[in-house]
């Protein structure tokens, strides 16, 4: 008699022939498919439907062409028999609608079974990481562009991290102490504190000190380091902690250190010029201003404040009630047009010290505008008054030299004059007559001209001294000297050559 059908051993043997991979793919949570010799998916779970967003195999592709054009290449080594025992591979599937996703894959190729005819040539199964893998990728990214800003900006970066005893130093941070990256280095405190230059390894020890006991979270502070070839190297360096322990110390700290040489070189080039600059105007005894032109705040430095004798802080006004009335209006012109122009002046100008004393004072100035957009005006005073004084002492010492040589040379005309005139009728006498017919008969000696010579004496002018007096005889004289000079020329000589006695030269 036949066994009644639907038998508990009939159910038993159909079960199991239902293919071993289906009943995985039932109960798995990961994604399965089943792949022909073509790679054709022939058969997948529910999870992987899901994954691809499609409800039906028949709306997929070959797998090649499931897989991203960027990992196809992958594919002929995941399958491969001898590698398929290998770990997942990551790589990105591709959705019917072109957008890719991250999944971790294993490509098995199962064992054939006689029973099992529908046994797949491959077996594909993966998990879907896409947002783990792309949250990892997003953060890869920011700290690649945080290291690239880092590093291309010069800071070298560093991280302790004590809890796993891990010390990372980035390449910038070998570059700046000369040293290749893949160069050991012991970066032990005992050792490499024998690096750091001795003026600077006290506070630096207090420094990593404070930081590493939790007493200051974050820190900054420069050294000098010695560099592999022997110089020294000025490192600012700047450090947070970062992660606790569960005693409550630091854990882990990282930082960056940024090479400064250059800077503190220029500082101390720059303190060198301040401190000759001072010494320079400590010296001259120049005072120097500035002024906020925008809101009227002054700053005088004390030799400014000792020129002016203030008793008070300076102020706007301060300048301007210091001046000298006679003085303030110009003074006052030459500031306003500076500003006008925008241009740098000099100014003279009297004040009135503190004390009641009269100074004189010269001064230059030059308006700007600071990184603040600010206008401001900066400039310098200085006391001329002994200078002053000592041109003036000078000037008056001229004018005097000027006015005695004036009256020398009046006083040397006059008696040149007397010496070649006589005195009474001021007519020339015989001394300036022989001078004069010398030179006029030299004249005519070359030129061929005719000299006449005539000599006049007055009759009995001994009759008037005698009879009238000697007044009475003079003024006969002087009248005679006025007839003659009225006769002659422009080119005629007349003169008295004594007594009663006249001589008239003509040239013609």
């Amino acid at each position: 008699m036949a066994k009644p059908s639907g038998s508990p051993h009939e159910a038993v043997r159909k079960t199991d022939h239902i293919p071993f991979y289906r009943r995985l793919f039932a109960r798995s949570s990961f994604a399965f498919a089943a792949l022909d010799t073509e790679r054709r998916v022939i058969d997948a779970n529910d999870t992987l439907l899901r994954a691809f967003g499609i409800s039906s195999i028949e709306e997929l592709p070959a797998f090649d062409a499931c897989i991203s054009p960027a990992h196809r290449a992958i594919l002929p080594f995941a399958t491969r028999q001898e590698l398929t025992e290998q770990a997942p591979w990551e790589i990105r599937l591709q959705r019917p609608g072109g957008d890719e996703f991250w999944v971790l894959a294993s490509f098995i190729e199962p064992p054939a079974l006689p029973e099992d005819d529908l046994a797949p040539d491959m077996i594909v199964q993966f998990l879907d990481v896409d947002e783990r893998k792309r949250n990892a990728l997003e953060l890869a990214e920011r700290e690649s562009r945080w290291n690239h800003a880092l590093e291309s900006a010069g800071q070298g970066v560093w991280d302790h991290d004590f809890a796993r005893d891990q010390r990372f130093y980035s390449r910038q941070w070998c570059t700046i102490r000369g040293r290749q990256p893949h160069e050991t280095y012991d970066s032990a405190l005992d050792e490499w504190i024998g690096n750091v230059h001795p003026d600077d390894r006290e506070h630096v020890l207090a420094a990593i000190a404070r930081q590493e006991s939790g007493e200051a979270s974050f820190s900054v502070f420069c050294y000098r380091e010695r560099h592999k070839h022997g110089h020294w190297v000025w490192i600012e360096s700047r450090g947070a902690v970062v992660e606790y322990g569960p005693d409550g110390k630091p854990s882990r700290i990282a930082g960056t250190d940024t090479d400064i040489t250059d800077r503190k070189e220029a500082e101390e080039r720059l303190s060198q010029m301040s401190r000759r600059l001072e010494l320079a105007l400590d010296v001259s005894r120049v005072g120097v201003f500035e002024v906020n032109l925008r809101s009227n705040e002054v700053n005088w430095d004390d030799r400014m404040i000792e020129m002016y004798d203030l008793r008070e802080k300076p102020d706007i006004g301060s300048w301007e009630r210091s001046l000298h009335p006679d003085d303030r209006h110009l003074a006052e012109k030459k500031v306003a047009d500076g500003l006008a122009n925008n241009a740098d002046f000099a100014n003279a100008f009297r004040i009135i010290r503190g004390d009641g004393e009269i100074r004189h004072l010269r001064g230059r100035a030059a308006p700007y505008t600071d990184m603040a957009g600010v206008p401001r005006l900066i400039g310098a005073n200085w006391d001329v008054t002994e200078d002053v004084q000592l041109q003036e002492e000078l000037k008056h010492a001229k004018d005097l030299a000027e006015a005695r040589n004036e009256a020398l040379e009046v006083a040397r005309a006059r008696i040149e004059y007397t010496s070649l005139h006589d005195h009474l009728t001021g007519l020339p006498n015989r001394r300036y007559l022989d001078r004069e017919i010398e030179e006029a008969a030299r004249r005519a000696e070359q030129n061929g001209s005719r000299l006449a010579v005539l000599h006049i004496d007055l009759d009995r002018f001994k009759e008037i001294n005698d009879t009238l007096g000697h007044d009475a005889g003079d003024r006969m004289l002087v009248h005679a000297a006025s007839v003659l000079a009225e006769l002659k020329s422009a080119t005629d000589f007349v003169a008295r050559i004594g007594g009663d006695e006249f001589v008239f030269l003509s040239a013609g």
